[in-house]
């Protein structure tokens, strides 16, 4: 299917399906709706999007789950902490124990030690220490590093 505008027919398809209370198909269409998003590098409206799909229901997670990871990224920069903490919530609830999780982990560590909670963020961060194949290794050691030695000169 060739369309002129596909970003309109996706977002058209979806608000549809939403105004007509069809829940479940308006989840696989959000789900689409973020991807195409994403790959458009438009993650403020892929986060908006997220947020409805959640607003409907509490178990939504995108596809593939790396998505929420990008989508909690977004939202931490554009300082929007409730959405955050929802995909903080869904994470802990449908994801543990994954390289997601352990990333929301890292995004809530980086998050306390710039506000300058460096003790709260070294404890978030040391049982990352452990997982050696996560694909931000050298970034968890990295801040990992950076908060011992702040406690360290104290």
């Amino acid at each position: 299917m060739d369309l002129a505008n596909p970003r309109a027919f996706h977002e058209d398809l979806f608000e549809a399906l939403r105004l007509r209370h069809e829940d479940a198909l308006s989840m696989v269409q959000g789900m689409r709706l973020i991807q195409f998003l994403v790959h458009q590098k438009r993650l403020p409206r892929a986060l908006d999007i997220c947020e409805q799909c959640l607003d409907v229901s509490k178990d939504f997670v995108p596809h593939p789950p790396a998505l929420v990871v990008t989508l909690a990224e977004q939202a931490q920069r554009d300082k929007r902490s409730s959405l955050f903490a929802r995909l903080d919530d869904l994470v802990e609830r449908r994801l543990p124990g994954t390289d997601e999780a352990a990333s929301l982990q890292f995004l809530k560590a980086r998050a306390l030690a710039e506000q300058r909670q460096d003790a709260a963020a070294l404890a978030l961060m040391t049982p990352l220490l452990a997982r050696e194949q996560h694909p931000w290794r050298a970034r968890i050691v990295a801040l990992h590093t950076a908060l011992s030695g702040l406690q360290n000169r104290r």
